[in-house]
C-alpha cells in the first residue's frame, strides 16, 4: 500500500518516463499550465469541410427519406479519394440498397482495404458494451453510423439514462488522442421538433445539424430563406412523399444547432445530383440567395408599378371631381376604398401609406376644421374653406398691393368657389379696398365686406 501511495504522489515526469505506470494511473496525465498552453491550439484540419474533424462527433438529424443517407454516401466516396481510412456501419438499410448507393456514388472505383463496411446482419447494437469495447480505434480516420435509431435498439426518448449509455461507445471512439471523426445519422421525432433519443444524444455531440428538405424550394424573398423552408413534421409527410417521386436531384438544407469547434457556419444548402455518374454534391446556397434576391426585387418592382398606377388613377379621380364640382374625396371614407377596389386591389396598409407618402406631391391632405377625424384629399393647390373647395391664389402667398404682408396661406387669402361659383378676394385689412372693386355693385360690395368680416 505504501508503495502505491508513493507512486501516486510521484512527480508527473516520473510517470511520463514509465508508460506502464501512466496507464495504471490516468490522473498522471494532468499537464502543468505551461505544458498545456505550449501545445498546438489551432483548429484541426477538416476531413470534410463543416462536417468532419478529427476526434469529434458530428450528428445529422432529419425526417426520414429526405436524402441524408445519399449525402453520407457521397461523403464516403470523397474521403476515399482523399486516401482516408473509412468504416461504414449501416444497421439501417439492406445490403442491396447500400451496394447500389455506394456504386452510384463512385465508391466502387476507389474501393480497397482502406474502406470497410459492416451491415445490419453483423453489426452489434450500441447497447452491447463488450462488443464495442473491442473496437479498433486506431484503424480508421472516419467512422460513419447509419443510423443512431437502428444502432440504439430499445432506447426510448423519455429516459435519459439509456440514450447516455447508447452514445457512450461513440464518444469512446472519437474522444481520445488521435481519435477518428465520427458521423452519426439520425431521425427526428414525428413533429421534427428534435432528434430521437432525448436531448442527451445531441448534448454529447460536438457538431449537430438539423437537415430540412429544400428540394423544389423557391424562396419568396420576404424573409431569410431558412425561415421559409417547408414544414418537416409527420403532418407534411404526404406532400414530401409526392415531391420525392421521380426525383433525380435532392436539396438538403443544413442548419447548425451546435458547433463547438469554431465559429458556427451560416445555414447552407447542398444539392445531390444523381443524374451524374458518379453522383455529385454541390453547395447551392448562393443560387438560392440570388433567387430570393431576384424574387424580392421583382416583387418590389411590381409593387412600385402598382402604386404608381394607383396614384395616377386617384389623382385623375380627384381632378375629375374638382372639375365636375363634386364634393372632395375623404381619405378614410372615399380614397382608401377607391384604392382597395377591384381595379387597383391595394391592401389597406398600402392605400394608407400611398396617401401619406404622396401628400404634397400628388395631392393635399387637409383636416376638416370642424371634425379633425375627417381628412379631405384635394388636388394640389386646392384648399377647404367653409365646406367649399378653394384655389390658393398667388396674392395670398406674397404681400398685398398696399404693402401689407398676407403671411402664409389662410382661408381668408384664397379665392373661394362654392357651388354657385361665388368669388372672394384677398382682403388687405381695409374694408374699403373691397368696395373699390369696379366689378361689384354697391350692394354687392357691402355684402362682400360683411361676409369677409364674418370669416
Amino acid at each position: 500500500m505504501k508503495r502505491r501511495l508513493k507512486d501516486a504522489e510521484a512527480p508527473h515526469s516520473a510517470f511520463a518516463s514509465n508508460p506502464s505506470r501512466l496507464a495504471a494511473n490516468p490522473w498522471a496525465a494532468a499537464e502543468t499550465m505551461t505544458e498545456f498552453l505550449a501545445g498546438d491550439d489551432d483548429l484541426p484540419a477538416a476531413l470534410y469541410e463543416r462536417f468532419l474533424y478529427p476526434a469529434t462527433v458530428t450528428e445529422i438529424f432529419s425526417p426520414r427519406g429526405i436524402g441524408k443517407s445519399l449525402f453520407a454516401a457521397h461523403v464516403f466516396a470523397t474521403l476515399l479519394r482523399q486516401g482516408k481510412r473509412v468504416l461504414l456501419i449501416d444497421r439501417d438499410n439492406p445490403r442491396h440498397v447500400v451496394k447500389a448507393r455506394l456504386r452510384a456514388s463512385g465508391v466502387a472505383e476507389t474501393a480497397d482495404k482502406r474502406f470497410r463496411i459492416i451491415t445490419r446482419e453483423k453489426c452489434p447494437p450500441l447497447t452491447n458494451g463488450p462488443a464495442w469495447a473491442l473496437f479498433p480505434y486506431s484503424d480508421y480516420d472516419v467512422v460513419i453510423l447509419d443510423s443512431f435509431d437502428s444502432l440504439a435498439e430499445g432506447v426510448g426518448e423519455q429516459d435519459s439514462a439509456k440514450p447516455s449509455r447508447a452514445i457512450a461507445p461513440v464518444l469512446d471512439i472519437a474522444r481520445r488522442e488521435n481519435g477518428p471523426a465520427v458521423l452519426v445519422l439520425g431521425n427526428c421525432v414525428r413533429s421534427a421538433a428534435h432528434s430521437r433519443g432525448s436531448g442527451v444524444v445531441e448534448d454529447r455531440a460536438d457538431i449537430v445539424y438539423e437537415v430540412r428538405d429544400a428540394t423544389e424550394f423557391h424562396p419568396t424573398g420576404g424573409k431569410v430563406w431558412v425561415e421559409e423552408l417547408p414544414p418537416s413534421g409527420a403532418d407534411s409527410w404526404a406532400s414530401r412523399s409526392s415531391r420525392r417521386k421521380q426525383r433525380e436531384k435532392y436539396r438538403l438544407a443544413f442548419v447548425a444547432s451546435k458547433f463547438r469547434i469554431g465559429q458556427e457556419p451560416e445555414p447552407f444548402i447542398m444539392e445531390i445530383n444523381t443524374t451524374n455518374n458518379p453522383w455529385t454534391v454541390s453547395d447551392v446556397t448562393d443560387e438560392v440567395d440570388r433567387e430570393g434576391a431576384e424574387t424580392r426585387q421583382r416583387k418590389a418592382d411590381e409593387k412600385a408599378a402598382r402604386l404608381k398606377s394607383a396614384a395616377e388613377k386617384l389623382k385623375a379621380e380627384i381632378t375629375r371631381r374638382a372639375e365636375a364640382g363634386e364634393s372632395p374625396m375623404r381619405k378614410r371614407q372615399d380614397a382608401e376604398p377607391y384604392l382597395m377596389a377591384e381595379g387597383l386591389k391595394l391592401k389597406r396598409k398600402e392605400a394608407r401609406e400611398l396617401l401619406s407618402d404622396r401628400d404634397g406631391k400628388e395631392w393635399t391632405l387637409q383636416e376638416n376644421p370642424h371634425d379633425k377625424r375627417e381628412i379631405y384629399v384635394l388636388a394640389l393647390g386646392k384648399n377647404i374653406q367653409d365646406g367649399h373647395v378653394s384655389t390658393i391664389t398667388e396674392s395670398a402667398k406674397t404681400q398685398g398691393s398696399n404693402g401689407a404682408n398676407c403671411g402664409p396661406p389662410h382661408p381668408e387669402h384664397t379665392a373661394t368657389f362654392d357651388l354657385h361659383e361665388s368669388r372672394e378676394q384677398c382682403r388687405s385689412g381695409e374694408a374699403e379696398n373691397v368696395a373699390k372693386d369696379s366689378s361689384f355693385s354697391t350692394e354687392e360690395a357691402e355684402k362682400k365686406d360683411t361676409d369677409a368680416e364674418v370669416i
